[in-house]
């Protein structure tokens, strides 16, 4: 169990519907399932409340910095597959980006692979959208 990952037991029961439904959920390919699937082997499964602020959950933005290069940048939410859209930077879970940051801490030095190769960046924000609206 990787204790870098945690994960609210609610978003760790919809991952497991997403992996054990693949009728349902046509837009998650075997590749993409089998990720979730160890994310949910190796994460750490707390209770819904005592998830820390600053740790990446499901509709959340973050915003990513390359560790060398101050300009170089980027801001995304994580969404489920039916509310993606790359273009408003909403990406799905599943994807390699999403997979890298879900259930890691601001801070955290998170890796992946891109079309184009190997990318590094580190969490310098975790923004949450529910609690920005419940304190308004």
């Amino acid at each position: 169990m990787n204790h870098s990952i945690v994960l609210r037991t609610s978003l760790a029961n919809r991952l497991k519907s997403l992996i054990d439904k693949p009728h349902q959920n046509p837009r998650i390919p075997a590749a993409q399932r089998q990720a979730l699937e160890e994310l949910l082997t190796s994460a750490h499964v707390v209770p819904d409340d005592e998830l820390s602020s600053d740790r990446v959950d499901l509709n959340d933005e973050i915003r990513l910095l390359a560790p060398d290069d101050s300009n170089d940048s980027y801001s995304f939410s994580i969404v489920m597959p039916h509310n993606e859209n790359i273009d408003d930077d909403l990406i799905a879970i599943g994807k390699p980006i999403t997979l890298a940051v879900l259930g890691r801490s601001k801070g955290s030095l998170v890796s992946w692979e891109t079309p184009v190769g190997h990318r590094e960046m580190t969490i310098t924000s975790v923004g949450k959208p529910d609690l920005a609206v419940s304190a308004g």
